[in-house]
């Protein structure tokens, strides 16, 4: 019974009962059941559903919902008492890299979310917000409006979801800085040596720690916040690479750049905690200095990310919780800088951050989506990540969840094997290929242009033949598959376009002049425009060469 998540107690019997005979039942005022928990029996009287709360309540209609898609016409008489593991069980995709979603693809998101159990979903923001003041900056980007953030806002509320607001607040900048106005607020004006990718950026990312700067900031927390009625707020400040490089180090602030991160931390905490609300913030620098880590500001909450199978996430938690700071931890789905996924990455990334969760205390689980350089990644490659953050969030001690199964069952409503087992399959890609990198692929680099030079070079030893296998294999399965969800037509094209941009990778690694196939960016841009907006369009066609 794959049920997603795994229930903590689960029992059945021998009966089995017509759906069509069975009354439900629904209580949510009865006590000793843990809040968010709920109990759910099917006998021969009826389904019983009983919970101490109307979130219980829900998660268990949620369960119940599962279990009609696995069991159409009979389902065996059961027991189910469960509860989540952790009070936090967040979704947060990217809506900067190029790819604002339209709000039928954000609620249906949701809804996915939902039956999942998730309970908070954050659209990372760097410029998709439609700041009044700031127009230069968003105008072409198809932002999110006011207006889109509050019905969303009231969506995500009525599936007992909270909308998170998250708007990055020092580094990755770059999409203000790149405008002649907004120049002289970076740490970096005339760009920097990206220490990731060794190549030189013209244009800086990271803001300069100045009162300035601190104003700017301060204005678009005015304009985001009232536009949500969470009373969390996630501010970022990750990566911020040029920090104590430029201005800072000229005498401007003054400083090392751990005490420039600290004082711009604590003065932005400073200001969110005085709004009535919890500051959330990216753990990567504060843990460079460990010996430091009790100065960071209280009433905040990091949220400590890693996204490779040997992260240290379980050294980095028991850092956090010796100092005494309260944490969160964020997995990802490693879906970008690819084409198919890669699962070899994301299954034990979120295995290790669940664990580690569970053993030092953290409040919850955020698993992410990102989408970097264009956000060019077909929208199923995500599917299989939000699984993963489920099981991990709700019961991360319960085994393993049977992933095919459940994105056949729940997602492409399927009663076969069908394209969640060819969604699965294709996200070990990599490892077939030994073509996986450090936080990319090497086939998303030949069929775009990949932001690593070294790509080129690496790219050379892949094997054309077993890459051309695994097209002919790929195109053959999804042949035979015919989900029955709602949008099964898109999914379907978008899985067509997995295939064909590996043609496009097949092609360049045999012939690296290849121009870019002009039907592959046709069907890109048709797929694209059916669930996003068409701000960030260019900006990712322009990544093929």
């Amino acid at each position: 019974m794959n049920l997603i998540p795994r229930p903590r107690k689960i029992s059945t019997r021998k009966e089995w009962l017509p759906w069509d005979t069975l009354a439900l039942h629904a209580r949510s005022d009865i006590s000793g059941i843990p809040d968010e928990g709920y109990r759910l029996e099917i006998f021969e009287r009826g389904i019983a559903l009983e919970a101490s709360s109307a979130a219980g309540l829900f998660y268990g209609r949620q369960t119940l919902d599962q279990l009609k898609r696995l069991y159409r016409e009979n389902i065996p008489s059961l027991r189910i008492e469960d509860a989540p593991e952790f009070p936090e069980r967040g979704y947060m995709l990217d809506i900067s890299r190029c790819r604002v979603p339209r709000m039928d693809t954000l609620k249906r998101l949701v809804d996915l979310l939902a039956l999942f159990k998730y309970n908070q979903l954050q659209l990372y923001m760097e410029h998709t917000y439609a700041y009044p003041d700031h127009p230069v900056v968003w105008r072409d980007s198809s932002p999110l409006t006011a207006d889109d953030i509050k019905e969303l806002d009231t969506y995500c509320a009525e599936r007992f979801i909270e909308l998170v607001p998250n708007q990055n607040s020092l580094g990755h900048f770059e999409r203000w800085l790149q405008h002649p106005e907004y120049r002289p607020y970076a740490e970096c004006p005339d760009g920097f040596l990206h220490p990731i990718s060794g190549v030189r950026k013209p244009v800086g990312s990271t803001l300069s720690p100045s009162a300035a700067s601190a104003d700017l900031v301060e204005g678009l927390y005015a304009d985001l916040l009232p536009n949500f009625r969470s009373r969390k707020f996630n501010i970022g400040c990750d990566e911020p690479w040029e920090l104590g490089q430029g201005k800072s180090a000229e005498g401007g602030q003054g400083g090392t750049p751990q005490d420039l991160f600290l004082n711009w931390l604590r003065d932005r905490c400073a200001s969110v905690t005085g709004s009535g609300r919890t500051p959330y913030f990216w753990a990567d620098v504060a843990l460079k200095y460990p010996d430091r880590l009790r100065e960071l500001p209280t009433g905040g909450r990091a949220v400590v990310w890693g996204y490779e199978p040997d992260h240290p996430l379980d050294a980095e938690c028991a850092k956090l919780r010796n100092a005494g700071v309260d944490f969160i931890v964020s997995p990802g789905d490693s879906t970008w800088l690819s084409f198919t996924g890669r699962l070899n990455k994301a299954l034990p990334n979120a295995r290790n951050a669940a664990a580690a969760a569970a053993k030092w205390g953290a409040r919850g689980i955020l698993m992410t989506h990102w989408g970097d350089q264009g956000h060019a990644q077909p929208w199923p490659t995500m599917l299989p990540g939000v699984l993963l953050g489920a099981a991990a969030a709700w019961n991360p001690n319960n085994g393993t969840i049977d992933v095919p199964s459940g994105l056949d069952a729940f997602v492409f409503d399927c009663t076969d094997s069908g394209p969640g087992k060819i969604l699965y399959d294709i996200g070990f890609l990599d490892t077939r290929l030994e073509s996986a990198r450090f936080n990319r692929s090497l086939l998303y680099g030949l069929a775009r242009q990949s932001p690593f030079p070294k790509d080129a070079t690496e790219s050379a030893g892949l094997d054309s033949t077993k890459l051309k296998a695994e097209i002919h294999r790929l195109e053959a399965q999804l042949e035979t598959v015919s989900p029955a969800c709602p949008d099964a037509d898109w999914l379907m094209d978008e899985m067509w376009l997995i295939a064909r941009l590996l043609r496009q990778a097949h092609r360049r690694l045999r012939s690296p002049a290849t121009s870019t196939d002009a039907g592959l960016l046709i069907q890109a841009i048709t797929v694209w425009e059916r669930r996003f907006r068409t701000g960030g369009l260019p900006e990712m066609l322009g990544g093929f060469r």
